[in-house]
């Protein structure tokens, strides 16, 4: 790890424990870890034990927890498993977005049918205090690569902005992305995705209290693969607004997600 991850590693730290609120673990014990939520006045927060260690696995998770019990599969779905969330940056911890699928067999691809995948919404009934789950979109497949959605997997969270990432398998080399507002979806409307374009999200700019990243509030980091005569096929880093347009090339030899520095400009 350099040291500019490091960094920005302690720099993350709060974000990852607001997604969690748990230490990063593969498995958590659901009742230690509400006997520590209930310590702080938070006894109805939906847990998402954090599995990632890198900054852009920030939403990678395989558990739910809640009052104390584990509700994973419940949460999934019959025959599907969690693959990513988000929780601690709305409704104070009761409401979370989760991705789910089913696993898929040794040499099958989503071609093959049957297959499921859903983005989830999670809360908790403000009067009951019961964990409620909506199935906000399962898998749209197209013909069209960029029209297509096989399968969820959370990347970003914007939350100047308050914008959803997530990707899907779309090409052999690269997957799409897409975006969506959360305050209609935590009001009980399905979400509408956006098409972002190919790639992969990096990083979602934050205030760091530096100039030119607070500048780019909202904004999003993009690799994308790309065909040079000079390189071949090589990574390229991209920023996007909010709004999901191209502002710039970025040069990935720099403190990119400190310092964003266009190339060509």
């Amino acid at each position: 790890m350099t040291p500019i991850h490091k960094t920005l590693g302690v720099l993350l730290l709060p974000i990852v424990f607001l997604i969690s609120d748990y230490a990063l673990a593969e498995k958590q014990d659901c009742l230690d870890g509400f006997e520590s939520l209930k310590s702080r006045g938070k006894d109805h927060f939906i847990a998402l034990p954090h599995t990632g260690l890198e900054m852009n696995s920030q939403f990678d998770t395989h558990q739910v927890c809640y009052t104390g019990e584990e509700v994973t599969q419940w949460a999934a779905g019959p025959g599907m498993e969690v693959t990513s969330g988000m929780n601690g940056f709305f409704k104070n911890g009761s409401a979370a977005i989760v991705t789910a699928h089913q696993r898929l067999k040794s040499g099958e691809d989503y071609s093959a049918g049957g297959y499921r995948a859903a983005l989830i919404l999670l809360r908790v009934d403000e009067n009951t205090g019961r964990l409620m789950r909506t199935e906000l979109m399962t898998q749209k497949p197209d013909d069209d690569p960029s029209k297509s959605i096989d399968d969820f997997h959370i990347t970003g969270y914007d939350d100047f902005n308050k914008i959803v990432y997530f990707q899907t398998p779309a090409w052999a080399t690269s997957d799409a992305i897409y975006f969506f507002p959360v305050s209609p979806v935590l009001q009980g409307e399905k979400p509408h995705p956006k098409y972002l374009g190919p790639g992969r999200v990096d990083f979602v700019m934050i205030d760091f209290g530096l100039s030119n990243s607070s500048k780019h509030i909202g904004n999003v980091l993009v690799w994308r693969n790309e065909i040079s005569p000079d390189h071949g096929r090589d990574e390229v880093l991209y920023l996007f607004s909010a709004a999901g347009k191209q502002i710039c090339k970025v040069d990935s030899r720099s403190d990119y997600r400190n310092y964003p520095l266009c190339l060509n400009q």
